[in-house]
């Protein structure tokens, strides 16, 4: 018997509360980076412009972007991303981490590594991993010895306080991001390798090639998760294979970074404005017959709301997280409005569901009004798009589709609400 997933999230209404509904979702905040001296470069007829390519947040409100531009810079906010300030750096950097909201580090380009104990008003420079880029920087919660790695350099190096030491670590590739659970304990990748580090002995899990590994997050030695080109795939402890949870037609999406928040919630991001999430990305592995079963729900609500390339993701919470990319591209994941409840349409229906694509969908209105109705696939693709003239009652539609057996999102919305259901056809 196939297991039924369902799940109802609310679009412009995301969770409903007791008194009011509240909506959260991502919202461009590109205006709020202020003018700084390289951001915008003019070559020939071409127009260049600065590359956000990490984000770290210690609350929040207040966190870091490393920006590829000339002059370096690292940017720094202290409410939300609605300002802020320019602090300069003596390379430019492709990562950053704060341990807190003081002491942190940025690397990037020839192996340097910067230190600030004053949250970024000054970088000393720290060390060097070699004559390569710095592609990862991570530490554990709650610790200030880390890890770094680099591409291009076999080494995986140990950042302290008082400098950087090399690892005796015998694997070779070229590293594009590490991830770290504990002191001494921690997981990195590159090309089509992952490897994981624990108590002095290196293992490899194995898992499908897509391409290359781009990057990994662990929020434990149990669980995680590494994005290639075109799948994310997880970790479980006890199971012997990384396992693809999502999969793309290659060459179309090109993802470039994952993050996990915990076990379940999980961001990816990729090029074109790529977005996707899901609240139960642990719902995979073994089952008692030693069958492989993988329930993950993805949501890509909001993949497109940019065009430009998005290079990484962070989030403090389920409803407050943000999103850098390549020209001066910042999105941020918060609430959006509070709506009374009254203020909404007071219920919708769909019945039967999970359906064979014959459906039922019953609207009840307070007021006149004319409703768009979409069918959406995961990949944002408009499947069916109709319209209904709502009047005060109920108000009934009936489907007859036929659309490939799948995980849709249904698309409600009048002149003033707009409501979003899974649906489920077999």
């Amino acid at each position: 018997m196939k297991r039924i997933i369902i799940l109802i999230l609310l679009f412009f209404g995301v969770l409903t509360l007791p008194s009011r509904a509240q909506t959260f979702g991502w919202v461009d905040m590109s205006t709020h980076i202020p003018d700084f001296s390289g951001d915008t470069v003019y070559i020939g007829n071409d127009t260049l412009f600065a590359s956000f390519t990490d984000v770290f947040f210690v609350n929040d409100n207040e966190g870091w972007i490393s920006v590829i531009s000339n002059p370096p810079i690292i940017l720094h906010t202290t409410n939300g991303g609605l300002n802020w300030s320019v602090q300069p750096i003596g390379s430019y950097c492709e990562n950053i981490w704060m341990v807190d909201a003081l002491n942190g580090y940025a690397g990037g380009d020839d192996g340097m590594l910067w230190k600030t104990n004053d949250g970024g008003n000054t970088w000393i420079l720290h060390g060097f991993t070699g004559s390569t880029t710095i592609t990862g920087i991570s530490f554990p919660p709650g610790s200030d010895t880390g890890y770094v790695c680099s591409d291009n350099n076999i080494n995986i190096c140990q950042i302290q306080p008082s400098g950087i030491t090399y690892l005796p670590i015998a694997s070779v590739n070229f590293w594009s991001d590490i991830s770290a659970v504990a002191v001494g304990d921690f997981f990195y990748c590159g090309g089509i390798h992952m490897y994981h580090y624990s108590n002095q002995q290196l293992t490899q899990p194995y898992g499908d090639i897509c391409d290359y590994f781009h990057a990994l997050s662990f929020t434990d030695p149990d669980h995680g998760f590494i994005v290639n080109e075109c799948q994310v795939q997880g970790y479980r402890t006890g199971l012997t294979y990384l396992h693809k949870i999502a999969e793309f037609v290659p060459n179309l999406h090109h993802l470039r970074d994952v993050f996990a928040l915990d076990s379940n919630y999980v961001w990816v991001v990729g090029i074109d404005g790529f977005i996707m999430s899901s609240s139960n990305a642990s719902d995979f592995g073994l089952n008692s017959m030693g069958n492989y079963y993988m329930n993950v729900v993805w949501d890509s609500t909001y993949a497109g709301i940019t065009q430009n390339d998005l290079l990484n993701v962070y989030f403090t919470s389920q409803y407050n997280g943000y999103a850098v990319g390549n020209n001066n591209t910042l999105l941020k994941y918060t609430q959006i409005s509070g709506i009374e409840e009254n203020e909404t349409p007071s219920g919708i229906k769909i019945y039967p569901n999970p359906s064979d694509g014959n459906f039922h969908v019953n609207i009840a209105s307070a007021t006149n009004s004319t409703a768009e109705i979409k069918i959406v696939n995961f990949l944002g693709q408009i499947i069916l798009k109709t319209s209904i003239k709502l009047r005060p009652g109920n108000n009934s539609l009936i489907f007859n589709s036929k659309i490939d057996p799948g995980i849709y999102l249904l698309w409600l919305s009048d002149t003033q609400n707009k409501l979003v259901k899974k649906i489920i056809i077999e």
